[in-house]
């Protein structure tokens, strides 16, 4: 919008601001310009909360269920018992099994430490196919 504010001012001869395209262009790069600018804060207040909020997860798995633990600054502060259907998708990418109980949250689980016997049976019990090398 200062693009074409700026271009108003200085074009006394109508030259850029006389074609519908060279309006098009000013506004569409105006309205680009101000997604980027609410993308770009969001995903740094999105950083900076996740920074601040420092919980860790502990995952127990069962073979129909799983129980999640979370610590915050090494205070429990709760526990929950999830089963595998409610789950609303389970994907497997690159070192993290993704389990996602919502559409937006999702519950990271590390592939690192595990044996490849640990991530077969984790395999079998989310239901996942087994990966190709």
């Amino acid at each position: 919008m200062i693009a074409f504010i700026v271009l108003s001012v200085l074009d006394e001869e109508g030259v850029w601001l006389d074609t519908v395209f060279h309006v098009a262009i000013l506004l569409l790069g105006a309205f680009l310009f101000g997604l980027g600018l609410i993308f770009y804060l969001s995903v740094r207040k999105n950083i900076k909360n996740a920074e601040r909020l420092d919980a860790l997860n502990h995952y127990d798995f069962y073979e129909n269920y799983m129980e999640i633990e979370s610590d915050r600054h090494g205070e429990n502060i709760g526990k929950v018992k999830v089963y595998y259907p409610d789950f609303v998708k389970i994907r497997e990418k690159g070192k993290f099994f993704m389990l996602y109980s919502t559409a937006a949250t999702v519950y990271p689980v590390p592939k690192e430490g595990l044996s490849e016997d640990e991530i077969a049976a984790l395999r079998r019990v989310f239901h996942l196919k087994t990966r190709k090398k």
